[in-house]
């Protein structure tokens, strides 16, 4: 069976999802005071980094879901947008960016648990998108019977 292609976004939808992209990586780049327990040079790019306790114990306790969350947008929006292994890709390599961006930044943190939640919130994001639309998909397909 053959099926529907997703609905596309609007240039409204695309434009409001671009836009937070863009202010969202904004404020990553914005200095802001260290919650990180890291102490480590090269953060999230050295693997001791990922490998001491701090690492996973330390920072705000809504820091890990406030990552997860912020993301969820950039992955439904990438699913919308892109074919599935783009999809996963192009978050995945948005969010190595900006940490690898805050290595060199003053007042910013390179984060193994960053990498995580962002990676995690963006996949959520994608399953969703990919539930939304299959279910959409039934919806018509039983309106069509």
């Amino acid at each position: 069976m053959l099926r529907a292609p997703a609905p596309r976004l609007s240039k409204v939808a695309l434009a409001i999802g671009i836009a937070y992209v863009v202010v969202l990586v904004a404020l990553t780049v914005v200095p802001t005071p260290s919650t990180s327990t890291l102490g480590i040079a090269g953060g999230a790019f050295r693997p001791e980094a990922w490998l001491t306790t701090a690492t996973w114990t330390g920072g705000l306790p809504g820091e890990l879901l406030a990552n997860v969350i912020l993301f969820i947008p950039v992955g439904w929006l990438a699913a919308r947008i892109l074919p599935l292994p783009f999809a996963i890709m192009a978050p995945l390599l948005l969010t190595v960016s900006i940490e690898f961006a805050q290595l060199f930044l003053p007042g910013r943190v390179s984060d193994p648990r960053d990498l995580v939640a962002n990676s995690l919130g963006a996949l959520a994001g994608i399953a969703l998108a990919r539930l939304l639309a299959r279910s959409r998909t039934q919806a018509g397909e039983a309106a069509v019977e």
